[in-house]
């Protein structure tokens, strides 16, 4: 499954903190927008950790996850770099 995973946190901790963390799930498209390929269970982990960091930011601040199913990838256009859309040949923990 792809996730996209959008956030906007002021305090330079937190928001280090979210980056390490998505750093381990998936890649980063811009500063805060991250491309995660994960299976169900790693999905249940990123989501899980990410609901727990959320409790700790501000009401102006947010974490937004975005789940794509297959028809929605098929629909994605990429212009200039090409978008890797594929489901991978293994996850990360």
């Amino acid at each position: 499954m792809t996730v996209l995973v959008i956030y906007n946190i002021k305090e330079t901790r937190k928001k280090r903190i979210v980056r390490k963390m998505l750093l381990n799930y998936g890649e980063p498209l811009k500063p805060s927008v991250f491309k995660c390929s994960l299976n169900l269970r790693y999905y249940k982990q990123l989501k899980t950790a990410l609901t727990y960091a959320a409790n700790n930011i501000g009401k102006e601040e947010f974490i937004t996850i975005f789940t794509l199913c297959k028809n929605c990838r098929k629909n994605i256009v990429s212009l200039g770099k090409p978008l890797n859309t594929e489901e991978p040949l293994y996850f990360l923990a």
